[in-house]
C-alpha cells in the first residue's frame, strides 16, 4: 500500500495479479488494473506482454505513471520446467484515463 497522488492509495495484490486505486476518504474503488477476466480491469494492456504477474511495492509517481515491481513467477508459459518466459522486472506504467490503456514506459527486465 503507497498513498498516490489524487488523495488515494494504491494497493497491491501479488496473488490476485491486480492493483487497485482506492479514495483516500474510504468511499470506495477509483481503478483497477487487473490481468485476470474475473477482475474486470478499467483499462486495456496494449500489449499481451505488458500484463504484470505477482505485482508489488507499486508507487504512483507525480505524473500518475505507476512503478513497480514485477515478479513474473504466474507469467504464462512460466513453469519449473519451462523457464523460457520467466522474468522479473522493475517496470513503469501509464494509464491514459481518457483511452483506458495502460502501456509501459520504461522497465528493467531479469531472467531466472
Amino acid at each position: 500500500i503507497s498513498a498516490g497522488r489524487d488523495d488515494n492509495y494504491i494497493v497491491a495484490s501479488r496473488n490476485l495479479d491486480t492493483v487497485w486505486s482506492l479514495k483516500r476518504d474510504g468511499s470506495g474503488v477509483q481503478w483497477t488494473l487487473s490481468v485476470h477476466d474475473e477482475i474486470p480491469s478499467d483499462f486495456t494492456f496494449q500489449k499481451p506482454l505488458d500484463k504484470f504477474y505477482q505485482p508489488h511495492s507499486v508507487l504512483q509517481l507525480d505524473n500518475g505513471d505507476l512503478l513497480m515491481i514485477d515478479d513474473g513467477t504466474d507469467r504464462p508459459g512460466c513453469t519449473v520446467i519451462r523457464t523460457g518466459a520467466c522474468f522479473s522486472r522493475a517496470v513503469r506504467y501509464r494509464l491514459d484515463h481518457d483511452l483506458k490503456t495502460i502501456s509501459i514506459v520504461w522497465q528493467f527486465t531479469y531472467p531466472y
